[in-house]
């Protein structure tokens, strides 16, 4: 059943892209999610000229010419030399745009690579005249003005409540305008949520409010968080309860994980931003508290600050 339905589907890309007289790009990803998985594709490279389609599989860092744009093609790597980036980057003139698998400086915290992969920056794209689209981060972003990451298309684990979708991109290859439209997927809920101000109520208490959230908000997966100590009976209950529940699990954290977070919170109350958390202003009070703080103090008002949201554009 399934190689018929891989089948009907392939076929039914194959002809949406030769009506539409477009271009697939397959960029290899992360070696431990591909797994050399691309090479099922291969064939479909062979027949492009069968079936009136222009499929290409990209392994190896290189330069395409599609639709009279040309794209440089940076899939993931590792253990490449710099010699090769630099020929690619400094030493092969300009080019329109970038489709890339990898991590950019500041996507993710501590600019951390997949295996040996290089970190990419800025720099490394002074002579792309156009702009870059990224695989690898999961959530969506704009880095530098031009380096973008579509992001993962659909939701599929805990942490990752924002939107999920697709980039569409418009590109005039005379005046390197483009212009970036971010289509949103519906996609699984994965939500996760803290009950701590229910502890001292009935265990049946805490589990019809769990349940009536997931139910009545269209959660698909729940992840519930106590941040202080459960009572140990409650604590068996709302554990058996769930148990064998795939839509919804429950996490206790630790006396010592409870103090720690305590400790943080307690620094940052005391510290200088300690009124993001004060819920006795406005969060338009807050966000120009902030603004004034690093662009200095009078940079803005609140008053002022209504008046450009309201104004018309």
């Amino acid at each position: 059943m399934f190689p018929t339905v891989l089948k009907e589907c392939c076929a039914r890309r194959n002809r949406l892209l030769a009506a539409a007289r477009a271009v697939l790009i397959i960029l290899a990803g992360t070696y431990s999610h591909d797994f050399d998985q691309l090479k099922l594709f291969y064939h479909y490279m062979d027949r492009n000229s069968e079936e009136g389609t222009d499929i290409r599989v990209i392994t190896n860092i290189q330069f395409e010419n599609i639709k009279g744009a040309r794209v440089l093609m940076i899939p993931e790597l590792n253990g490449v030399s710099e010699e090769v980036y630099q020929k690619y980057f400094f030493k092969s003139g300009w080019y329109d745009e970038a489709f890339v698998h990898g991590t950019f400086e500041g996507s993710v915290y501590g600019n951390i690579t997949t295996g040996n992969s290089r970190l990419l920056t800025a720099e490394d794209f002074i002579f792309c005249k156009g702009f870059a689209i990224s695989g690898h981060v999961h959530k969506a972003g704009c880095f530098q003005g031009f380096y973008y990451y579509c992001g993962c298309p659909y939701r599929w684990k805990f942490g990752e409540e924002e939107a999920k979708g697709f980039l569409i991109v418009v590109h005039d290859l005379d005046t390197q305008i483009h212009y970036t439209s971010f289509e949103e997927i519906s996609s699984f809920r994965y939500d996760t949520i803290y009950v701590d101000e229910l502890i001292s109520e009935d265990p049946k208490v805490i589990c019809d409010y769990i349940n009536n959230k997931r139910i009545t908000e269209g959660i698909d997966y729940i992840k519930v968080k106590f941040r202080t100590q459960v009572p140990g009976q409650s604590k068996t209950i709302i554990n058996n309860y769930y148990r064998n529940n795939p839509t919804t699990f429950v996490e206790y954290l630790s006396v010592d994980e409870i103090a720690k977070d305590k400790q943080k919170l307690e620094a940052f109350e005391d510290s200088k931003y300690s009124y993001l958390v004060d819920n006795s202003i406005s969060d338009l009070e807050r966000f120009v508290r902030y603004i004034n703080e690093n662009e200095g103090e009078g940079f803005i008002t609140v008053s002022q600050l209504n008046d450009l949201l309201n104004s018309e554009i």
